[in-house]
């Protein structure tokens, strides 16, 4: 299991640039300028906390074969002036399946490393209710085998807007937010990238610090490539337990794809640690 080294020094130097990074940074940051009520149970993009999840999914295609995720993922808040912040983002995967490719010709069971990804999001309150971030993620070919990433080197900018709903109930929200995931180097023989994705996202919260998501992914898409729209249906249940731990089960399946699509259904369970 094997990563190209110019992927493993980008990571090695961007997870340097996160640990050293102040250890407090959120505590000694501007007070909570948000407008959204209630406590912050990690759901609202433009009001990061500093967390660690621990994730783990299953995607099955059309055709019946499945995938199963395991992620490691650390947000980072910094906080900058006149309440503005940098939500600093890493995603460590790990991917097991039965893919047949040139690395598992037979088809077995087999698990390695998947394609990291790191987000850097500017993040701007606009009032007490508004807020917007803009940014870009970096998808990184460090996958160790075909069957488990892309082979190829993504760009996402991404833009949202969130606006508090606090009429539904205190700590409630909508975000609309689009990004743009293309590729633009690596294998030759991979598959090039190129999709627009979209995620008008409610969250609604509950008594008791629980919350329900709808399309708490930006995963409504159209496949410039492919040229084919994919429309799923998804949501979340979750609840932060003591102010610390969060929990949540997200479930997705398909409306509208062809064969092609993304997937036909999916499921992911986190938890994840604030401090």
């Amino acid at each position: 299991m094997r990563a190209h080294p110019v992927a493993r020094d980008a990571i090695f130097g961007l997870s340097a640039l996160l640990l050293s990074l102040p250890a407090h940074a959120q505590e000694s940051g501007p007070a909570d300028t948000s407008g959204v009520e209630g406590p912050n149970t990690g759901q609202d993009v433009t009001d990061p906390v500093k967390r660690i999840d621990l994730r783990t999914g299953y995607e099955e295609g059309e055709d019946g074969s499945g995938t199963q995720t395991f992620i490691l993922r650390h947000d980072r808040p910094v906080p900058l002036a006149n309440g503005d912040q940098l939500a600093l983002r890493m995603d460590l995967p790990f991917v097991a399946n039965d893919f047949v490719t040139r690395d598992n010709p037979t088809g077995k069971n087999d698990i390695g490393f998947g394609d990291v990804l790191v987000q850097a999001l500017y993040i701007h309150p606009v009032n007490r209710n508004e807020a917007f971030g803009v940014g870009s993620q970096l998808i990184v070919p460090t996958a160790g085998e075909v069957g488990f990433g892309g082979g190829k080197w993504r760009m996402v900018p991404l833009a949202g807007y969130r606006w508090a709903m606090n009429s539904i109930s205190p700590g409630s929200f909508f975000v609309a937010a689009a990004r743009w995931d293309f590729s633009f180097a690596g294998d030759d023989d991979r598959a090039n990238v190129s999709n627009l994705q979209f995620g008008p996202t409610l969250n609604i919260a509950l008594k008791d610090a629980a919350f329900v998501t709808l399309f708490p992914s930006t995963e409504i898409r159209y496949d410039f490539i492919k040229d084919s729209f994919f429309l799923p249906f998804n949501a979340a249940v979750g609840k932060l337990w003591g102010g610390q731990i969060i929990t949540s089960l997200e479930g997705s399946a398909k409306m509208i794809g062809d064969r092609d699509a993304p997937y036909d259904w999916k499921i992911e369970a986190r938890v994840g640690f604030l401090f």
